[in-house]
């Protein structure tokens, strides 16, 4: 199974197109800011997506996903942190246990992540619109098969 990801567009929509365009994949998933007005943007475009700090409309913040039988934690990111500061990486993780993940997909600080700690994934895919940090626009591919992550890619732009 691949699976494109996409976060932190922030109304770059024709970009964000030509992206989806240009990837033939299995799964599209979205990890919030859009900022654009048309939720129906994402059920047209993406099969899962959450909601970001800098949408116009609420969806749901967190969800629980089960691919080739792979538990995903995705989240946009802003719920981890306090009064504009960074994310709190190990509540996130610490959710992650919880819900016994293996990945823990998410957005918000624009910086392209593949990280592990106690047996969890965290993949960020970067912004495709404001990379920051050392970070350049980008977005994410993922393949599972055989109920295993067999690859986590940035794809820079």
């Amino acid at each position: 199974m691949k699976i494109l990801v996409i976060s932190d567009v922030h109304g770059n929509i024709e970009l964000m197109n030509k992206i989806i365009k240009e990837n033939n994949v299995d799964l599209k998933i979205f990890c919030g800011d859009l900022q654009k007005n048309d939720k129906s943007i994402l059920s047209k475009n993406f099969d899962y997506y959450v909601t970001g700090n800098a949408d116009y409309f609420h969806l749901d913040e967190i969800k629980e996903l089960e691919v080739d039988k792979v538990k995903i934690l995705l989240t946009h990111g802003h719920l981890f942190e306090t009064f504009w500061e960074k994310i709190n990486f190990d509540k996130l993780y610490k959710l992650g246990e919880l819900l016994k993940v293996k990945l823990i997909i998410h957005g918000h600080d624009h910086l392209s992540v593949i990280e592990e700690k106690n047996k969890i994934i965290r993949f960020n895919p970067g912004s495709i619109t404001y990379p920051r940090g050392n970070s350049k626009a980008s977005y994410g591919i993922i393949e599972i098969k055989n109920c295993k992550i067999i690859k986590l890619k940035h794809i820079y732009i």
